[in-house]
């Protein structure tokens, strides 16, 4: 298996190559980890979830917003497409973002 790769605007990967369900929802839990760990006792955290038109998108933030759910953390899944403007401002309501 390749390591997960983070470009500067993200995750770099090929879709059911290296970007796959399963790495989905570790990379997810982890950040919801990692969240839980700085703001957890300051506030009940809530991640926005977002996606957008590349293929699978959707599904990916099902996965993602899942996993992050199976942590404990509230998450609010967008219901349509979410310009990532859009969810970096979520995430100053709450606690975190993923696209």
């Amino acid at each position: 298996m390749t390591p997960v790769r983070f470009g500067t605007d993200g995750w770099r990967g090929v879709i059911a190559a290296e970007v796959t369900f399963e790495r989905v929802a570790l990379v997810a839990a982890a950040a919801a980890q990692v969240l839980m760990e700085v703001y957890g006792g300051d506030r009940e955290p809530v991640v926005a979830v977002g996606f957008d038109r590349r293929f699978l998108s959707e599904k990916f933030a099902q996965r993602a917003a899942a996993a992050i759910a199976e942590q404990g953390i509230g998450v609010r899944l967008a219901d349509r497409y979410a310009p990532t403007p859009a969810l970096s401002w979520a995430a100053t309501q709450g606690v975190g973002a993923l696209v």
